[in-house]
């Protein structure tokens, strides 16, 4: 999804997000009281303490990280959609090509590793104590299921959490869905621009449909555009702030993006995440329910995603640091990262764990060493599911987008 080198920034950005969802999922699975505040998961007290405090983004930053994809989809599809000369049919074929394949892979994945016996999360549970965990896998492996997960489902609406095989899949029909929207509406601007519409007034028009989507996850494919199309970056980037105010932009952002979830984060955090700007216009239209609506803690997540895409795109700084090559390179696996870290953590992770356990290792040791082996192991997965699948899913998605564009411009002369 990468926009060439001027954007290359960005593809250090997608990395980290990605990795940091990584993490967080592992943080969950072994002591998911840090993340909900629940002393019955609890290991060792403090734990509960730090569950109220922000900027500890490998516990509340998994949903950060999500929308960070979100907003940075927008901002870079957007580039790509007006520059585009496919049309509508060609450009939306193109992009479930471009997902699907990878989706498909890492859901099969998913049920062969667990038609093979390998995943262990529930034992691993009863020792963890982790709810989220407990809740993965509830189901018999089916290869149709887990096939119309990985294809159709992922297009249309998520699974039950319970029953599916790879529950990042949730956010894989909103990406589905704000793609299309950006595809209509550069589709739209393409014409706009034939009779004089600027480019500043495509980017407030979406700043408006972002408003206008308020409490739905798919604003911020709204919101990137924008950013894109009213130069935010640029324009900042020409009144030569002082990094003292890009800092205080970061850390505003991840002060937002971090928000916790914890039910023990007391009644000042309650007061501030009851702030949250919510439109009813947002809510109240029924898109299905697999497009999820944004909490008021994930409202400000979303908030700070925007903010942290602008602060990213604008601090030469951080631009510099983003653009070097490992955290580049995090970019370019990133989403074969992103798909494949939960099966693998139920299967890898989970069994080191159980491993480790069995040797009689103190907890935090064995889950920390548990991690580490998982995170690695992920990594590695990650890296050749690019060379294999990634770059096929690209080409095979060039090739059907070219074919239906000609398809459909064979048809309309045949008409004309």
């Amino acid at each position: 999804m990468a926009g060439g080198d001027r954007y290359g920034h960005l593809d250090g950005l997608r990395g980290l997000a990605a990795l940091n969802v990584m993490l967080s999922h592992a943080v969950v699975a072994f002591d998911f009281a840090v993340y909900n505040g629940v002393p019955a998961m609890s290991h060792w007290g403090s734990d509960l303490t730090l569950s109220a405090f922000p900027f500890l983004l490998p516990v509340a930053g998994a949903s950060f990280s999500v929308c960070v994809f979100f907003v940075l989809s927008g901002f870079v599809l957007a580039r790509a959609f007006s520059r585009s000369v496919l049309g509508v049919p060609a450009q939306v074929a193109k992009r479930i090509v471009r997902l699907t394949l990878p989706i498909a892979s890492a859901t099969l994945l998913s049920w062969a590793l667990l038609r093979a016996g390998l995943i262990v999360n529930h034992e691993a549970a009863a020792l963890t104590r982790s709810g989220w965990l407990a809740a993965q896998m509830t189901q018999a492996p089916d290869f149709f299921a887990a096939l119309h997960e990985g294809t159709v489902g992922s297009w249309i609406a998520a699974n039950e959490f319970t029953t599916s095989y790879n529950t990042s899949l949730w956010t894989m029909p909103i990406e589905f869905l704000g793609s299309a929207i950006l595809i209509v509406c550069f589709a739209i601007g393409r014409w706009g621009r034939q009779r004089g519409i600027t480019r500043t007034a495509g980017g407030v028009a979406m700043l408006i449909l972002a408003i206008l989507l308020n409490g739905r996850f798919i604003a911020l494919f709204a919101a990137g555009a924008a950013i894109h199309l009213l130069d935010v970056g640029p324009l900042l980037r020409a009144r030569r702030l002082s990094s003292g105010c890009f800092v205080v932009m970061l850390i505003v952002a991840l002060f937002l993006g971090t928000v916790p979830f914890s039910s023990a984060r007391g009644a000042t955090w309650d007061w501030f995440v009851n702030l949250a700007p919510s439109f009813a216009i947002g809510r109240s239209w029924g898109l299905p329910a697999g497009f999820m609506t944004t909490t008021p803690v994930s409202g400000w997540h979303t908030l700070g995603a925007i903010l942290l895409l602008v602060v990213a795109d604008t601090w030469e700084w951080l631009r510099c640091f983003l653009a070097r090559p490992a955290v580049r390179y995090l970019g370019t696996i990133s989403f074969p990262l992103y798909l494949i870290h939960v099966p693998l953590l139920l299967s890898v992770g989970c069994g080191t764990f159980l491993a480790l356990h069995a040797m009689q290792l103190p907890y935090g040791v064995a889950a920390l060493l548990a991690t580490l082996v998982f995170s690695l192991s992920t990594l590695a997965a990650a890296a050749m599911c690019t060379i294999v699948i990634e770059a096929s899913a690209i080409r095979m998605a060039a090739k059907t987008g070219d074919t239906i564009q000609r398809l459909t411009l064979s048809s309309r002369r045949a008409t004309a």
